[in-house]
């Protein structure tokens, strides 16, 4: 029951160049190639629920004292209390989830100094098929190969910098925190 975003795209070489959906490396200017595997932090995904998971309880608690103290009424005092366990209920569930993401492995191009996360997949098998492929096509002009890659989509790594990579979907500032290298 995993949440990451996987879409199917086409990786091509065709005249000496790599192509990774609308994306294009031209062969000749590849450097350096290489897979890397991407585990989650385990212990990060748990900190960030702690911290996150405690101020939202601590608020929660707040709001019912002070709902307390001011006199409300027990109808309104029971719904905030159910809704202060549903908020935290669903960040469980999403703690489970992220703790059970799969390690991601990526298809690394180098460019004249930059390095890009071109492929980002589930299947280590394909990444590592892909990998072949590219270096021999560098070496041969006449190789041509497609495959169709479940990649995972976009914001997960999207070809940013090697050091600015983001690994999760959803909320951006959080990516780089949910998945390192091994």
């Amino acid at each position: 029951m995993q949440l990451l975003p996987v879409e199917s795209i086409e990786v091509r070489i065709s005249k000496r160049v790599l192509w990774v959906g609308e994306s294009a490396y031209p062969l000749p200017n590849v450097t350096h190639v290489r897979t890397v595997e991407y585990k989650v932090q385990r212990w990060r995904v748990v900190k960030q629920f702690v911290r996150k998971g405690g101020a939202r309880l601590a608020l929660g608690l707040l709001a019912l004292l002070v709902l307390s103290c001011a006199s409300a009424p027990t109808t309104l005092l029971v719904l905030v209390g159910l809704g202060v366990l549903a908020v935290n209920g669903f960040q469980v569930y999403w703690l489970v989830q992220r703790l059970t993401w799969p390690p991601l492995h990526v298809l690394r191009v180098q460019m004249a100094g930059m390095s890009r996360a071109a492929v980002v997949s589930l299947d280590k098998s394909k990444i590592d098929e892909l990998r072949l492929r590219v270096v021999t096509a560098i070496d041969n002009p006449a190789v041509e190969y497609t495959v169709w890659i479940e990649n995972v989509n976009g914001d997960v790594i999207g070809g940013d910098v090697v050091s600015g990579d983001k690994l999760e979907h959803g909320d951006k500032t959080s990516h780089k925190t949910v998945y390192e290298s091994k």
